[in-house]
């Protein structure tokens, strides 16, 4: 164990995802390699939907899509050790919002998010996380950006921000800089994930009712571009502090 590894060891640890899925996807091969040396709260924030794959089930409607994404990512964590939360609010897809709007909403003009600042709050007070996972918004996401805006605000705990799959495989590596650059976040470093990347494909596959070929393909290549010869695959962590 060496590094960013190294140095979360022993931590207890406060991951925040927008949706479930979002560790998995992101950051699944840290989870992977480090889920026995460290302790992991994963705190899910928009838990209620309205958006499944299988056409099936988006029709069956909210509460159907919810309990099947919530049992997924149960299942998840369960497979990790890790302790789960839910807060319960909806996300996107049934507030209003479209594929475009979605991610050009300003989080100021949306009413969830002073709600879900507190809610995130209240939830790492109670958890005393040393260290907080959050998402960067890199998609622009309007339910990523909320998260990403509440934990920032967070004053007891060191921020660790990743970057959202498979919003990341959408840009250049010079965007993805400029975009987290621009908004004052600090590269921390890159994490090899190459002993268990079959580990991380097999855990976003847990999350059945949003997963597909291509996002895996978009997975994979992100991981291998940040990777910079360092190791085939690999991901990369920023911080706020």
């Amino acid at each position: 164990m060496t590094g960013i590894e190294a140095r979360l060891a022993g931590q207890n640890i406060l991951l925040l995802s927008p949706h479930p899925d979002d560790i998995a996807y992101s950051i699944g091969g840290l989870v992977a390699k480090i889920a026995s040396a460290a302790t992991f709260d994963l705190l899910t924030i928009f838990s209620r939907s309205g958006w499944a794959n299988p056409v099936a089930l988006r029709r069956a409607g909210p509460a159907s899509i919810g309990a099947v994404r919530s049992a997924e990512d149960a299942a998840f964590c369960a497979r990790h050790g890790i302790q789960r939360s839910e807060l319960g609010f909806a996300d996107s897809s049934l507030c209003g919002y479209d594929d475009r709007t979605e991610r050009s909403a300003n989080p100021e003009d949306d009413p969830r998010t002073q709600m879900v600042a507190r809610a995130i709050q209240c939830h790492h007070s109670r958890s005393r996380a040393q260290i907080v996972f959050a998402p960067a918004a890199i998609g622009g996401h309007i339910d990523h950006k909320i998260v990403f805006g509440a934990a920032s605000s967070l004053q007891t705990a060191e921020v660790v921000v990743y970057e959202d799959i498979p919003y990341s495989a959408w840009y250049s590596l010079e965007q993805i800089e400029r975009k987290l650059t621009g908004v004052g976040l600090r590269r921390l470093g890159a994490v090899a994930i190459d002993d268990v990347i079959g580990a991380k494909i097999e855990g976003m596959w847990q999350y059945r009712s949003q997963t597909c070929a291509r996002t895996i393909e978009e997975m994979t290549l992100h991981a291998r571009r940040v990777a910079a010869g360092r190791a085939t695959h690999a991901e990369v962590l920023w911080t706020m502090n």
